[in-house]
């Protein structure tokens, strides 16, 4: 079983008899040249002279996507349907590839078009007897072989994709530092940011058409590595300050009814889900290219917490 360390007892046995007495804060000496902790009735102590701030973790994650692939043919044979930024054209069996810069108006790659009336001049790279040799500059009204504009629910999906989220960086009250006590109250909440709580959005563009993507927060669930049910919460909870004493969190708490001993480390691993309602609608007009996302999850980093029952000594 895990004991609760020599300051931890000192100060349980303070904070049982506050409990019993109905008193408030207790004090104990904090043993490392800090002055006296005061440790309120749900197991935080904070140094008088120096409040300080509850034990915080570290955040980290990574995103990917990928695209489907497409398949060109040329004479039976599988290509590339793009090379260097080019575009496969089926019918020459060219790479096609606006031309930066553009020829001057009197060059006779433009075929006597005009410039000014739309159109570019592509440069190209031809398949010859099978292998791929050079090719003349030539006009074109549009890009050959260039593949549509996204359709809207493509544009929906690649702004889902690229909403900012990231991991939220968890608290607790104790902290992570310290040791918490069995049957005491704890806080939790995590940083907020744009990435984490305050509407995340994203917008994709092409053909002239925008879709934006934008998430608002259902729920946290906290996961307290004590193998019971996940404790849910509407936010992300608020942080703890010394000035709040023994007082419960408002929002977003949890009590422990074991230790952690046992565990890996003497220690419970907690973490929390981010639950995300997202709706995609097109810029200007309101309308859904695709059905709301009901249920898009972001994992925290981890928290370890210490959690010992209280040892009354006789």
């Amino acid at each position: 079983m895990l004991r609760a360390s020599r300051r931890t007892a000192a100060c349980a046995a303070l904070l049982l008899g506050a409990l019993v007495a109905g008193t408030g804060p207790a004090a104990a000496d904090s043993g490392g040249g800090g002055g006296l902790e005061e440790c309120h009735n749900n197991g935080i102590c904070v140094v008088a002279q120096d409040p300080g701030s509850p034990g915080s973790g570290s955040s980290g994650g990574s995103g990917s996507g990928s695209g489907g692939g497409q398949t060109c043919s040329w004479n039976g044979e599988q290509v590339p349907c793009t090379r260097d930024g080019a575009w496969f054209n089926s019918s020459d069996g060219c790479y096609w590839k606006e031309s930066t810069p553009q020829p001057p108006a009197d060059d006779p790659a433009w075929l006597g078009h005009d410039p000014a009336n739309g159109g570019a001049v592509y440069d190209r790279l031809c398949y010859v007897d099978g292998t791929l040799g050079g090719g003349q500059p030539l006009w074109a009204a549009t890009a050959p072989g260039a593949p549509p504009p996204p359709s809207p629910a493509e544009l929906a999906a690649q702004a889902v994709r690229e909403i900012p989220f990231h991991p939220p960086t968890l608290h607790t009250a104790p902290g992570e530092k310290g040791t918490l006590l069995v049957g005491l109250p704890i806080w939790l909440w995590y940083d907020r940011d744009p990435g984490t709580f305050d509407h995340p959005s994203a917008t994709a563009r092409a053909g002239g058409v925008a879709v934006t993507a934008r998430a608002t927060l259902k729920r946290v669930e906290w996961h307290m590595g004590d193998s019971s049910a996940s404790t849910y919460c509407d936010g992300p909870g608020t942080p703890y300050k010394a000035a709040y004493g023994s007082a419960r969190s408002p929002d977003c708490g949890y009590r422990y009814t074991k230790s952690s001993g046992g565990q890996p480390d003497e220690r419970f691993t907690v973490t929390a889900t981010l639950h995300w309602y997202i709706e995609a609608t097109i810029d200007g007009s309101g309308v859904r290219p695709i059905d709301p996302i009901d249920d898009y999850t972001v994992e925290s980093n981890l928290l370890q917490l210490r959690v010992a029952e209280v040892q009354v000594l006789n």
